[in-house]
């Protein structure tokens, strides 16, 4: 998935032109779940005018133009349902769709002055209406880790709830402050 500085999303007309690219997929996320079958992302082309509140850029997979919009759709399942089925390049659409409409959902409003916000720069931020800050998604630190023994060997972990067979390495989440 390819990805552009944000400064391109404020020229006039560029995401706008994506959207009218007749290769555009448009992914609906409803629920932090998105439309998969036979292991692979379903998405649907445009409908309607591009409308820059709806419609967030995800980027390019293989010079298609992407976008993500919330709304229910047949055959959604939960990311962690499908991730070990998804290409690493669809499994990175799937996250930054599910990421960046969950967060528009929760950003209706600024933080600063508390006045509702409007999205900009093709989905990647949002501006309040009144004070002109942006704000940006989330960001979190997280740690990964492979811990191998004297002999090579890697220490993977299970949690009971994932499928059989499924291990992963340790990770998580860095609290503020945590080294």
């Amino acid at each position: 998935v390819s990805y552009t500085h944000l400064d391109v999303y404020k020229r006039q007309g560029w995401v706008e032109g994506l959207w009218s690219d007749p290769a555009t997929a448009v992914l609906p996320v409803g629920d932090g779940r998105v439309p998969v079958v036979d292991g692979m992302l379903v998405a649907s082309p445009p409908s309607g005018p591009h409308d820059p509140q709806r419609h967030l850029l995800l980027g390019r997979l293989d010079g298609r133009p992407w976008f993500a919009e919330a709304g229910d759709a047949p055959a959604q399942q939960t990311l962690r349902s499908v991730m070990d089925g998804l290409s690493h390049p669809e499994l990175q659409l799937a996250f930054t769709a599910v990421g960046l409409v969950g967060w528009h959902a929760g950003a209706a409003f600024c933080s600063r002055c508390g006045a509702p916000t409007s999205v900009v720069a093709g989905g990647q931020a949002r501006r309040c209406v009144e004070c002109g800050r942006e704000s940006y998604p989330r960001t979190d630190p997280a740690v990964i880790v492979a811990i191998l023994d004297p002999d090579g060997r890697l220490l993977l972990g299970r949690q009971p709830s994932w499928a059989t067979g499924r291990h992963s390495v340790f990770a998580g989440f860095v609290e503020m402050g945590e080294s």
